[in-house]
């Protein structure tokens, strides 16, 4: 192929590769008919000779091949006894430096139990019992608010989810004071799960980490219309610090964006600065 004339297209070198390979691998099955029986250690004096079929060129096991080591038990890859091919030695390993046994001690031990430990006993969420207490957790970020809906387990005495809402502000709610985004919150957070909430068996307990809920004498026009909503359930609202309401604060603080804004605006144009004092 490489007297051939420079002007040779790519195709016909291809299809003279071809007729290479396939004369080369009637070759290969003219050499080790399946009529003319083999003796064992012929096959492997014969086999130390020359390369393997499977290695000489990165081409396969002829048919006539795979028969005869079928045949005698050998192994598919190198055409030695007493082994198969997935445990072969001369076969490169797959996973180059990494070990081939996993290395199992004492501490590997004790971390594993203390990895089951944490997946069976993680915060996971559990279908609401109707007559369980519900407990609400609500909170508002600058750009967002959340809720998690909980109830106490009567074995542990702890809180444990049973939904999560969030979602972010609309460019009107961003404007609202603090008040009314946890009024907001508490809101939304009942809409959501009024079917659980509405009508419940038992008074739930509502926690915000804002302290001026409380004892609210004057009501804007937003905040009485969101009075009348809240006549329709039993709750109370409690005060939670802030370091307490982690569920309810990591959700709503997801929506903050983390980049500050490249161009901030200036409240003056730059046109009325003349220079600085």
């Amino acid at each position: 192929m490489a007297c051939r004339d420079t002007n040779t297209t790519l195709s016909l070198y291809i299809g003279m590769a071809i007729l290479l390979d396939n004369l080369r691998r009637q070759h290969n099955v003219g050499a080790h008919p399946r009529h003319q029986p083999h003796h064992h250690t012929e096959f492997l004096s014969s086999r130390e000779e020359g390369p393997e079929p499977m290695q000489l060129g990165r081409a396969h096991v002829s048919e006539e091949e795979r028969l005869h080591r079928t045949d005698l038990r050998l192994c598919y890859y190198c055409g030695q006894p007493g082994h198969q091919v997935y445990r072969c030695p001369k076969k490169p390993s797959t996973s180059q430096g990494k070990p081939k046994r996993l290395s199992w001690t004492d501490q590997a031990g004790e971390e594993f139990i203390k990895l089951k430990l944490s997946f069976t006993t993680a915060q996971i969420l559990q279908h609401p019992d109707p007559y369980v207490p519900f407990v609400v957790e609500v909170d508002a970020s600058s750009c967002g608010i959340s809720a998690v809906l909980s109830q106490c387990q009567c074995d542990s005495g702890k809180i444990h989810p049973c939904a999560y809402y969030s979602r972010k502000l609309t460019a009107a709610e961003a404007n609202y004071e603090v008040g009314n985004s946890e009024l907001l919150s508490i809101k939304a957070a009942l809409e959501e799960w009024r079917h659980w909430l509405e009508g419940a068996q038992h008074p739930f307990l509502d926690l915000t980490d804002h302290r001026n809920l409380h004892g609210a004498k004057c009501l804007n026009p937003c905040q009485a219309h969101w009075a009348l909503f809240f006549t329709w359930f039993q709750f109370s609202v409690t005060y939670c610090p802030g370091s307490k309401n982690g569920k309810a604060d990591t959700l709503s603080r997801q929506l903050e964006s983390r980049s500050p804004p490249l161009h901030p605006d200036h409240i003056l144009p730059l046109s009325f600065i003349l220079a600085p004092i």
